[in-house]
């Protein structure tokens, strides 16, 4: 879990300088500069949509090695 909060800071730091340096480059009247920028935007967005719509069983078999069959649950309740 540790390693995803990592990754969501880096990703937010990315995205706040990204749109800082476009929002500079608007101001100072350098569209095309400021927009050579929005390929990174969209591909940070593809991500996390990507992984928000993940399957919960599936991201918690990622993070707990366990199995969850219905087999094993029925023993421990035995």
């Amino acid at each position: 879990m540790l390693k995803n909060k990592k990754l969501a800071a880096v990703l937010l730091a990315g995205v706040v300088l990204v749109l800082g340096h476009s929002l500079l480059c608007l101001m100072q009247g350098k569209f095309q500069e400021a927009m050579i920028m929005a390929p990174v935007l969209v591909i940070v967005y593809i991500f996390g949509t990507a992984r928000r719509e993940r399957p919960e069983t599936e991201l918690q078999d990622q993070e707990d090695p366990q199995p969850h069959s219905l087999e094993a649950k029925q023993k421990d309740h035995e």
